[in-house]
Formats: C-alpha cells, sequence, structure tokens
C-alpha cells in the first residue's frame, strides 16, 4: 500500500523515462524509519487473535449442506426393507410425495438417488445412486438421517446386480433409522474445507534483509499440504528481492513458513513487492488475506545535506535546457528537483553541484523536472 492508502500497481518505466528521487521529509534519518519493537509485538498478538476461536482454540470448519430432503419411509419388496425404491411402484424415490428431493450436484456432476432403504434384519443402511460413486464422494460426505451421521466412508460399495448402471453403498451397524410410516429429514454434508491465509514479517524491511511469509490454515489438516506462491513486482525490479515457490505446512500443523530475501540496489528509493497464493491444492480454499505487499526500504538515503550534494545525477535523462524555465530559487541554468514534494521545504540541485533550498513548488512542475 502507498502512504496514502492505494494500492500500488505493478513494475513498469516511470512516466517519461525519468527517475524520480524521493528523500524523506527534512531529510529525515534512516532510523525515524524503524518500526518500534512494541508495535512488532502488538502486530503479532493482533494477527494471532485473528486465528484463534473466541474460546482460545483453532476455528472449527464448518459443514456445508450439499443435499436435503424428507423422507416418509414404506415397506418395500419385504416388510423387513423401509424407505424407498424407484423399482417398487408406489414407494419410488422419484415420487416427491416419497422422498421430496432426489437428486443433487457434487463436484458440477449430477445424481439420482433411486434406493434408500433401512434393513431392519440386518441393521443397515443401502443407499443407491443412478450413477458410479467416485471415491471422492464417498470419502467426503456424510449422510444425516435425523441425529444419526453416517459417513459414506465407512460404506461399503457395489454395484447392483440387476442395475448394473447404478452403485450402491452398503453401510453397517447404524442403529434404529426408522420404521413404516415414519417421516425422516435426510441430508448430504460436507466438512467446510480450511482456508489458508497469508502474512508477512515485516511488510517494511530494510534493503538486504529478508522477509518472513507465513501461511495460516483455519484448521490443522491430518497430511501437510504444499501451497504454491506468486512473487511479483510493483515498484520493484525482480532483481530487488528473491523468489519463493512454495511453502509446506506440515501434518497436524496451522502454519508454514518460508523466507524471502531483498537485495541492494542503486536506485534511491523505496520499492514495492507482492506475494500472493497461487493455484492452490483440493485439499484447503483461499482465505483473506489472500495477498500481501512489502516494501523495501531504501538504505541510500542522504542523511545530511552535504550527503544529497555529493549523489551523482545524470543530467543527460532530464530534459534539456531549452525546454525548462528555473523555477524558485537560484537563477539560470538547468537544475533539478530532489526535495520530499511533500514538506514545507525543498531542495534544487544545479548542474554545477549547487544544492539550494526553495519553498514547495507546483507538483506538476516538479515531476516535469525530478532528478
Amino acid at each position: 500500500m502507498s502512504s496514502n492508502g492505494e494500492k500500488p500497481t505493478r513494475h513498469g518505466a516511470p512516466p517519461g523515462g525519468l527517475h524520480v528521487f524521493t528523500p524523506p521529509p527534512n531529510l529525515r534519518s534512516n532510523l525515524a524509519r524503524r518500526r518500534s519493537p512494541l508495535l512488532l509485538l502488538a502486530a503479532a498478538l493482533v494477527a494471532l487473535a485473528a486465528f484463534l476461536a473466541p474460546g482460545g482454540q483453532p476455528a472449527q470448519a464448518q459443514q456445508s449442506t450439499v443435499w436435503s430432503a424428507t423422507l416418509t419411509a414404506t415397506a418395500t419388496v419385504a416388510s423387513y426393507v423401509v424407505g424407498c425404491d424407484d423399482a417398487s411402484t408406489g414407494e419410488e424415490c422419484s415420487s416427491t410425495s416419497v422422498l421430496t428431493d432426489n437428486d443433487f450436484t457434487y463436484d458440477d456432476v449430477e445424481y439420482q438417488v433411486r434406493r434408500i432403504v433401512y434393513v431392519t434384519s440386518t441393521d443397515s443402511l443401502i443407499f443407491e445412486l443412478a450413477k458410479t460413486i467416485p471415491d471422492s464422494l464417498k470419502a467426503a460426505l456424510t449422510l444425516n438421517v435425523g441425529n444419526s451421521q453416517l459417513a459414506l466412508a465407512g460404506g461399503t460399495l457395489a454395484q447392483r446386480a440387476n442395475r448394473p448402471q447404478n452403485s450402491q453403498l452398503s453401510i453397517s451397524n447404524t442403529g434404529s433409522l426408522w420404521s413404516a410410516g415414519d417421516t425422516v429429514s435426510l441430508s448430504l454434508t460436507e466438512a467446510a474445507k480450511p482456508t489458508v491465509s497469508i502474512s508477512a514479517s515485516p511488510t517494511r524491511v530494510d534493503e538486504g534483509s529478508p522477509v518472513t511469509i507465513t501461511l495460516t490454515l483455519s484448521e490443522a489438516l491430518s497430511s501437510r499440504v504444499t501451497i504454491p506462491l506468486v512473487v511479483y513486482g510493483f515498484s520493484a525490479e525482480p532483481g530487488d528481492y528473491g523468489r519463493l515457490a512454495s511453502i509446506t505446512i506440515p501434518a497436524n500443523s496451522l502454519t508454514g513458513t518460508g523466507r524471502i530475501a531483498t537485495r541492494h540496489d542503486a536506485d534511491i528509493r523505496d520499492d514495492v513487492f507482492g506475494v500472493d497464493l497461487g493455484t492452490l491444492p483440493p485439499e484447503v480454499v483461499a482465505g483473506s488475506p489472500s495477498s500481501v505487499a512489502i516494501t523495501i526500504i531504501d538504505d541510500d538515503y542522504p542523511d545530511t545535506l552535504s550527503d544529497l550534494q555529493s549523489l551523482p545525477i545524470d543530467y543527460s535523462q532530464q530534459r534539456p535546457a531549452s525546454e525548462r524555465t528555473p523555477t524558485g530559487a537560484g537563477a539560470g541554468g538547468s537544475f533539478c528537483y530532489v526535495g520530499a514534494g511533500n514538506g514545507a521545504t525543498e531542495y534544487i540541485r544545479y548542474p554545477d553541484g549547487r544544492i539550494e533550498e526553495t519553498t514547495k513548488q507546483d507538483p506538476v512542475i516538479r515531476s516535469m523536472f525530478a532528478c
């Protein structure tokens, strides 16, 4: 972010090819631009609080509903098979008076429920769909019957003998689910995927010092996950910062970290680069924030007027003298502004090396004659 709150644009050549030198107001020292340890500690505490639930524990994943319906159970085929079955006249799952909704979409694939029955003699549930049940669906979804939760992953998958185009799951030891004539609520739910967010410390780093990038999960995973990153420049050039392709978060952990180096350059300015979450693996979704901007604090700013006077300035890149009209302090000759542009006092440097203090000039004129 810029000091006025606007998000910087990605790296590009400055207008007209001019290099704008902007020292801190009143030639303030580099020490004035350092963060205090107390502020860093406060920022860390705020970040930690954001990742914890009110009870001081990591936030738990929510459940999302894939399908829900109400079943009016009837005896099908035999008195001990109770539910709905499209093979049984009068008890079809396709009848809304029996099953209020018999289709759902998961991973952009549509499925139809053809049979859902409770077999009282074996204490098992049979859940049949008019399509092959993929491992991803079986592993991810839970069938809720009233207050009972039956993980599809615990079922045995098979094809129905007289309907090979269908596939069915048989879940044993379910407990008493329903009887003929009962009306029960059904739903398929999936645990919401953990989110991953990104942060940087510090977000303003001294030129030549590294930045630590931290990725944080809203909920720990049972296996490690690798998150790709995209690192790019706003005002910073590619040589100003290092690379970090990805960060791996270990199993049963909430965070993973990586470091990005910054490098000294000859430019006299602060630079900004960004880090975004890349294409995420299926185990997680993007949280907030999903990107972060880091400012590289230049260490070449002059601390005194004599330091400023000794800076090499290439006047060959400035507008020719014929196109300029000297403004402000001094008389005659080509010149360029080296002031901050946001204070009451600025400085003008002439080709002969003289530096004179002047009152604040018009910003348009200043941008035309910037060093």
